[in-house]
């Protein structure tokens, strides 16, 4: 589900990279962060969500990928390791725009691809979604070790033939830049036709459409989709030696910012810890600067009991903090 910032005339679309642990999603998200201009892309960042370490960050194509006169800003997220945590994964499921599954073509671990997949199906369906009801691209990873499969047979234990696989190595970058873009064209796509008035509220659109929302697969003998034309002054040129970078945790923000957050912790507790007796109130995302405020999302329980909401804070001009 996109969100519209009017205010700023934005689109922000989210973009999940999932898969069995080390199948190489922070990896791919490290590359691509790498190979984005500065200029077109945020800081890397750290996050916890529940027991687990979420790494993502945001980037805008150029005006090409604009929608109605709104610029798309792409966010991209994952959780390291395998999905064992159903509940984070969930969480950062909700909304999702686009999926990128980074599956192992390692022969041994054809059989993680396969649970892994089947246990995304099952967190889609609580959301009322399935795999080929939003853009899915499968990066076939690992495709340069020596036990690497053939994509037939990766298609063949996943046991949905109508996703497309792209061949890919997070760690030389080959097709690394295609899934993520395939998923971008079709993501733009989808909001293109998806008839969204701009012009008026409400801040949250559904993006979702009765059309197919999956690009025809990629049969294992053909080349991945080079990176389209309108895309590719997002990204640098290759480089001999590729540097990691320095992850921004949430704690190295802007004094303002920071100010939020202690404030925020202030009234709603210390994440997962009890807030009373039987109650605990964590955060459910990243918190999102917006102008001099900031958008916090949290999750209360309750025993079996839940609750999402969202904790919006501003900084005013006296430094006091309201909510």
């Amino acid at each position: 589900m996109a969100l519209i910032n009017h205010a700023k005339k934005e689109i922000n679309a989210k973009i999940v990279y999932a898969g069995p642990g080390a199948a190489g999603k922070e990896t791919t998200l490290q590359f691509i962060y790498n190979k984005l201009k500065a200029e077109f892309r945020g800081p890397l960042k750290t996050a916890r969500l529940q027991d687990d370490t979420m790494l993502f960050f945001d980037f805008m194509p150029p005006a090409e990928g604009s929608v109605q006169g709104y610029n798309v800003r792409f966010h991209l997220y994952t959780l390291p390791g395998e999905l064992t945590d159903s509940l984070s994964w969930k969480m950062l499921l909700k909304g999702v725009d686009g999926i990128v599954f980074v599956a192992d073509l390692t022969a041994s671990r054809l059989g993680q691809d396969r649970a892994s997949l089947d246990q995304l199906q099952e967190l889609l369906a609580e959301y009322g979604k399935g795999l080929t009801a939003l853009p899915l691209v499968v990066q076939a990873n690992k495709r340069d070790s020596a036990e690497a499969v053939a994509l037939d047979e990766l298609r063949q234990t996943l046991g949905r033939a109508a996703l497309p696989l792209v061949p890919a190595s997070a760690v030389s970058g080959e097709g690394v830049l295609e899934s993520l873009f395939q998923v971008v064209k079709t993501v733009l796509k989808e909001l293109r036709e998806s008839g969204l008035t701009l012009g008026t509220p409400p801040e949250q659109v559904d993006s979702s459409t009765e059309t197919a929302r999956v690009e025809p697969p990629v049969s294992a003998a053909s080349e991945p989709e080079p990176v389209p034309a309108d895309l590719a002054s997002t990204v640098t040129t290759p480089d001999p030696v590729v540097q990691s970078p320095a992850v921004e945790t949430l704690g190295e923000r802007s004094p303002s910012l920071d100010a939020l957050l202690a404030a925020a912790a202030l009234v709603v507790g210390k994440p997962s810890e009890p807030v009373d007796s039987g109650i605990s109130v964590s955060f459910a995302g990243a918190p999102i600067q917006r102008g001099s405020g900031v958008v916090i999302p949290l999750l209360v329980t309750a025993g079996e009991l839940e609750k999402r909401v969202t904790l919006t804070l501003l900084l005013t001009g006296d430094g006091a903090v309201e909510s």
